[in-house]
């Protein structure tokens, strides 16, 4: 008898932490319908996402990130990216482990999100899900000496993946929260207003993180994401469903920078970012030298015109972004870490909040006013847990 009652109490323990595990786990779902309608990767695969189910009338969404493609004359980035998970559903894991972060199960760790539906929409157009060409794109491929069709169809799918979610339960809901990483930020501010549409009786806010993309000059003085945002709008035949007024005709890489799509978001919208964005000062403010390896990996090894260059990024990124701040309903978390996308980040503070009580205190309206803005520079918030990896260069 005693045996027996052993047993059952290990069964009673090891239960909840067998089905949390299991909850972890979640299985890919192939939208093959959606090539019909022309709603493909750029490999001409069908699009996908990441579902899981709970027992909640609330839904997360969450467009994920991955940096753009361009220029298949020359550059041949997207040739490259069709065959990667960027670029192809065949490529993509059929099962990813989700329980981080706002995805975290964990009621203790994530108490306003964990038993939301989570839906991971995955990223294969290489246009920030805003493309629209109608005509496949012809590329010669040298490596099989055959050529190749990509399909830049990022609208396509965002429409073909919103309406299947409403028909597997969303359209019921009550609160939904669309949120996104660098370009997925972007296409969450985008698509933002309409979304709200297709929802008139649930509560639809946004998020967006690592999306806040700035105009600046690299430390050589040229406008290097002016260029490839300029050349990704019109290879991919981006036009955003902004107001006009907003961005000027003869500018229209101006489309994919914050000044000129926030202006026209009428929907709660929730900022999160670092003043010291690290794929920005990464890729477009400093270019990888070797000159800055010993400075971002340790500060104390900055020069002081180094430093004042880091500082000086930090203040044009917030003036950037200021205007953002008298908007009603909206919330921010600017931070002085050395982060890109920081949804999984659960140590960093702001005025003494983490990144998920801040969501959470926004999202349920706990604050009249949620403005966390990092008044530290980088390095002296001791929050701050990662920075540049060694391999950066």
């Amino acid at each position: 008898m005693a045996k027996l009652w052993i047993a059952l109490m290990f069964l009673l323990i090891s239960f909840p932490l067998q089905e949390s595990s299991a909850q972890e786990i979640v299985n890919i779902t192939i939208l093959h319908n959606a090539v019909k309608e022309g709603a493909v990767c750029l490999d001409g695969s069908p699009p996908a996402y990441y579902l899981r189910r709970r027992n909640s009338p609330n839904w997360l969404l969450f467009l994920r990130g991955g940096g753009v493609c361009y220029g298949d004359s020359k550059e041949r980035s997207c040739l490259s990216r069709s065959t990667s998970e960027l670029g192809s559903s065949q490529q993509m894991s059929e099962q990813i482990s989700l329980n981080f972060g706002i995805f975290s199960i964990s009621k203790k760790n994530n108490p306003d999100f964990w038993n939301w539906n989570h839906v991971v929409i995955t990223y294969c157009d290489g246009g920030s899900y805003l493309g629209d060409v109608e005509k496949p794109v012809q590329v010669f491929d040298t490596e099989t000496n055959k050529t190749r069709y990509l399909y830049y169809r990022g609208r396509k799918i965002w429409n073909y993946t919103i309406r299947n979610l409403l028909q597997k339960g969303m359209k019921h809901a009550n609160q939904v929260l669309l949120s996104g990483c660098s370009v997925g930020a972007t296409a969450t501010a985008v698509y933002c207003n309409d979304f709200k549409q297709l929802l008139p009786h649930a509560t639809v806010k946004c998020l967006m993180d690592g999306g806040l993309f700035v105009n600046l000059p690299d430390i050589t003085g040229n406008y290097s994401l002016q260029s490839i945002f300029d050349i990704t709008v019109r290879e991919h035949n981006i036009t955003l469903g902004i107001e006009r007024n907003y961005v000027p005709t003869n500018a229209a890489y101006k489309q994919l920078f914050p000044p000129y799509i926030l202006p026209s978001i009428k929907q709660p919208m929730f900022l999160l970012n670092s003043a010291y964005d690290t794929w920005q000062i990464r890729n477009i403010l400093l270019y990888p030298t070797a000159e800055w390896r010993p400075c971002v990996l340790n500060s104390s090894s900055c020069h002081p015109r180094q430093l004042q260059i880091l500082q000086g990024f930090r203040s044009s990124f917030l003036t950037n972004i200021s205007p953002a701040f008298e908007k009603e309903k909206w919330g921010f978390f600017i931070n002085s870490c050395f982060h890109h996308c920081q949804g999984d980040v659960s140590t960093v503070r702001v005025n003494n909040q983490t990144i998920l009580e801040a969501i959470g205190n926004w999202m349920y309206e706990r604050q009249k006013k949620v403005i966390l803005v990092d008044f530290l520079s980088w390095p002296n918030n001791p929050t701050c847990v990662t920075y540049f990896e060694d391999t950066w260069l």
